[in-house]
């Protein structure tokens, strides 16, 4: 059996290796192409035309603990600065994973287990170095009794065992090609030090303590978190020496802040205000935009009667004109996807758009919903209040749906609300609006589209998608390369005729605006290079 990463030994990198030489990850509006191998690097004497940058956040990071999965979008920018991992995607493949505070590693001949042999010159900001215990520690103790564990269940995370002061054992529950992906998710933490400070309610926020190449100076919750550079880092040092993240949850005062010199970068930036940027000659200002890991789609609840029969679904789907939508909702930012996975996926499967078997078609709505006897059919979304998008979205669909004959009420909870309702109460629905995405690495979407809470709760227990999940539960447990790709293959073509529990409308980009002097960003999926950045 032919094995992709799961048996081979990963080459030996530092994390500046990982960063560097990634032409053309970023799309630079300004100019054209932003290419960043010719842009990379700092100025000619080492250095930077500015030795501090502020970075605007839509929302508070909340905390640097990596074990709270739900957290880890808003966390990413700040806690990926501070707090390392054993891997990391890299920057020019994404669906290659480079070695990070392991320099390499070797999976167990079943693969039920991977032994990581971890740097020796690496220290966390308090001094102390960096061994297997305490990656043992964050695995075993900390990871094991997070929510992580509960999103990564074939990675036995108390299992995980010290083999000497640099080599760990990790070992599995269940085979899956994932886990070199998932372990990029889980920081290593400071044994000693956290052990000593676990009673501390600052511990994960201006007390953390990581490996990374920049350290906490100050933390004010729903407002900034200052960084400061990592000078023994043990990498390559960063460029610039002062960080700082404000949070700044309105788009139209942070693109004020910018123009007048608040913040110089702005994360999650409206495509409104990117398009008005990019189409100024004489702007001071540039766009950088990347394809998110995310669509928004549309959720059909399995166990809800009013839509378990296909042609019912199929109707929805094609009653929703999602050209409109995205000009509507989203004010014309992203596309529309011909496919049924995220486009960051490996080996995606494209339709055209007169082959498409969803294509927004009313008439045809109708006659299904007539055959399947469910006219004038009265069903509820859910919706997240606080998400302008996927509000705005649910509006939308529902007018849409009023043109078929379907009555859409929206019931718009909060999201951490609306996540119970998703798992426990799912009487109390038929569909709802959300995201869904996953790791463009081998089996990251499927992986995603079985264990995402915003895919789970729809697809547990129901008859409807138990073949659905057998199959992405196989492609995630298949080493073999052109086995699992014929798999994967298979779920995309055969999803809109026979299962159909989500339906994607939106397909979106990241956009990032900055001063026109800031160079060499990158962006993998999940983290940007802030460490590498540079005023010329």
């Amino acid at each position: 059996m032919k094995k992709r990463l799961i048996a081979a030994t990963a080459g030996i990198l530092t994390l500046s290796m990982a960063l560097s030489g990634c032409g053309g990850v970023f799309q630079g509006k300004e100019g054209g192409t932003q290419n960043s191998e010719t842009s990379s690097g700092s100025t000619e004497d080492g250095g930077t035309a500015k030795d501090s940058i502020v970075i605007r956040l839509m929302r508070d990071p909340d905390h640097c603990f990596t074990g709270e999965y739900a957290n880890q979008n808003t966390q990413e920018p700040v806690q990926r600065m501070v707090v390392e991992a054993l891997t990391q995607e890299n920057y020019t493949d994404k669906s290659q994973v480079d070695p990070l505070l392991a320099e390499s590693w070797q999976a167990d001949e079943d693969g039920m287990g991977v032994t990581f042999h971890l740097r020796d010159d690496v220290y966390f900001h308090n001094g102390e170095k960096m061994t297997a215990d305490d990656v043992v520690y964050s695995y075993a103790t900390l990871a094991a009794d997070s929510s992580i564990a509960t999103v990564y269940p074939w990675i036995d995370f108390a299992g995980t065992e010290k083999v000497d002061d640099l080599t760990v054992h990790v070992p599995m529950n269940d085979f899956n090609i994932t886990w070199e992906d998932d372990l990029q998710f889980v920081g290593i933490y400071c044994k000693s030090y956290t052990e000593a400070n676990k009673d501390n309610p600052d511990l994960y926020m201006k007390g953390c303590v990581g490996t990374g190449p920049y350290r906490i100076v100050s933390w004010t919750t729903n407002d900034s978190v200052v960084l400061e550079k990592n000078e023994e880092y043990w990498g390559e040092e960063a460029i610039i020496d002062h960080v700082t993240f404000r949070v700044i949850s309105e788009a139209s005062v942070a693109l004020m802040e910018l123009q007048t010199g608040g913040i110089d970068v702005i994360f999650d930036a409206e495509y409104t205000d990117a398009m008005d940027i990019e189409n100024d000659p004489e702007s001071d200002f540039r766009v950088y935009s990347q394809m998110q890991q995310l669509q928004a789609f549309l959720g059909f609840n399995m166990h809800s009667s009013h839509v378990a029969d296909i042609k019912v679904r199929q109707a929805i789907c094609m009653a929703i004109d999602r050209d409109a939508l995205i000009a509507g909702t989203f004010d014309g930012a992203g596309h529309v996807p011909l496919c049924v996975v995220p486009e960051v996926a490996e080996a995606v499967y494209y339709w055209t758009e007169e082959d498409y078997p969803l294509s927004y078609d009313p008439e045809k709505a109708k006659e299904l919903l007539k055959e399947a006897g469910a006219e004038n059919l009265e069903l509820t979304i859910l919706a997240d209040s606080n998400d302008p998008l996927r509000k705005g979205a649910a509006e939308q669909i529902a007018n849409m749906l009023k043109e078929v004959g379907i009555t859409l009420n929206i019931k718009l909870l909060d999201g951490t609300v609306m996540g119970d309702t998703l798992v426990n109460e799912s009487e109390q629905y038929d569909l709802f609006v959300r995201r869904n995405g996953g790791s463009p690495a081998p089996g990251g979407v499927a992986a995603t589209i079985i264990n995402n809470i915003g895919n789970k709760c729809h697809h547990d227990d129901s008859p409807i998608t138990a073949e659905m999940m057998d199959m992405l539960n196989e492609i995630t447990t298949t080493a073999d390369d052109e086995a699992r790709l014929a798999l994967w293959e298979e779920y995309q073509t055969r999803f809109p005729e026979e299962w159909l529990s989500y339906f994607p409308y939106q397909q979106g980009d990241n956009y990032v605006l900055c001063s026109k002097s800031l160079e060499n960003v990158k962006w993998n999926t999940f983290v940007y290079n802030i460490n590498e950045w540079y005023f010329k």
